[in-house]
């Protein structure tokens, strides 16, 4: 089993985004990717997503988020996207009990870094909003007429993990404990 089959053509997708980007003019040429934000349609499909990734990563973390849990895989292999863009990570979330979306790709994560204060204030008109997923983790975001989204953090997801003094299981412990 390849990461392709499990959470499908993320080259057209990361493409996509950059489409979206490029429309409104932000380029993001030298910033990483902190993640692929990958969403279910049920907390079933859920399950069944996690236990797929699981096999394709070396770690891995779950916490809970608005009543809801969030995981965060390190694959072994990383995502080599277009662009001269890469990320080894991807989030995968259930659905919140009161909205419906389909199984897919949902986002991509942009690490702006010690830029954020600048390139936050520079684009703040064509953020849809932004969220606060605690102290280091509160990234602007815009979603494009296709549903999809781009959000811009500060710090990578994997950092905010460990700034948050939390730790990435390793897969092989899981798999021998």
């Amino acid at each position: 089993m390849d990461i392709e089959t499990v959470i499908g053509d993320y080259h057209v997708f990361f493409q996509k985004i950059l489409n979206n980007l490029s429309k409104i003019s932000i380029d993001i040429t030298g910033y990483s990717i902190s993640h692929l934000g990958y969403k279910t349609s049920t907390m079933g499909r859920y399950q069944q997503m996690r236990s797929k990734l699981l096999k394709l990563s070396d770690s891995y973390f779950e916490n809970e988020h608005n009543g809801r849990p969030i995981s965060k895989f390190i694959l072994r292999n990383a995502l080599i996207l277009p662009a001269n863009f890469s990320t080894t990570m991807i989030e995968l979330m259930p659905p919140k009990s009161d909205k419906q979306y389909p199984d897919g790709l949902e986002h991509v994560g942009v690490v702006i870094g010690n830029q954020y204060p600048e390139f936050t204030k520079k684009y703040q008109p064509l953020f849809s909003g932004r969220q606060n997923q605690g102290p280091y983790c509160q990234p602007f975001f815009i979603r494009f007429h296709d549903g999809s989204r781009v959000k811009f953090y500060q710090y990578s997801l994997r950092d905010v993990v460990e700034m948050e003094k939390n730790t990435f299981i390793k897969i092989r412990d899981t798999i021998t404990s």
